[in-house]
């Protein structure tokens, strides 16, 4: 006795039928891993408390360079140039950015894209390398001057206080000073959390 060979469009409604259960698996995959790489990170914070702000009090404010003799070197550390394939605020090339900064008159020019160190390893005396450290929703950015890598860990949505402090004395301890960019942005860092966070030793 011969076998029935299946209809064409049979077998095709099947294999249809196959990739519709196969589809909603596979999304619900790729939902769990990004729902893992932007938590992640959280669970790295220990839970911290902060003593509460403190006025300023005394006599007086100190001027660190008071008495400074030498020369005085004008410099910028945050400018964005074009990077991540236009998705960034910058538009121009770099060697552009720097020598705009130099033709007026700045002596040290930084070109502080995201996660990124331009000119790293120049031997420059001039030469400061410098990134600007963030990929989070809420714009927590922090300048990192005299950076010696990349630090690519990162709290993609909100940030509490432990969060930011966490993130702050990591980045010091890459190497560098660290400095708030544009902290009113999204209330990125605002007054309270200025004067609560304790600075870098």
């Amino acid at each position: 006795m011969r076998r029935r060979r299946p209809e064409p469009g049979a077998r095709r409604g099947r294999t249809a039928g196959h990739r519709r259960r196969i589809v909603p698996r596979s999304g619900l995959g790729v939902f769990a891993a990004i729902l893992l790489v932007g938590t992640w990170p959280y669970t790295l914070v220990p839970p911290d408390r902060f003593a509460p702000p403190r006025p300023f009090s005394g006599p007086e404010l100190k001027n660190p360079y008071a008495g400074a003799n030498g020369r005085w070197w004008k410099a910028n550390f945050h400018a964005h140039s074009e990077a991540w394939d236009g998705i960034t605020n910058g538009h121009q090339p770099p060697a552009e950015v720097l020598r705009a900064y130099h033709e007026m008159g700045y002596d040290i020019a930084a070109v502080s894209n995201y996660q990124s160190i331009y000119g790293a390893g120049r031997q420059d005396p001039v030469f400061i390398p410098v990134y600007e450290h963030g990929y989070n929703i809420r714009k927590v950015h922090e300048l990192v001057i005299g950076a010696k890598r990349v630090t690519w860990l990162d709290f993609p949505l909100d940030q509490d206080l432990s969060d930011k402090q966490f993130m702050l004395d990591r980045l010091d301890a890459a190497g560098g000073i660290v400095a708030i960019a544009h902290p009113w942005l999204r209330n990125g860092y605002t007054t309270r959390t200025c004067a609560t966070c304790r600075a870098t030793p």
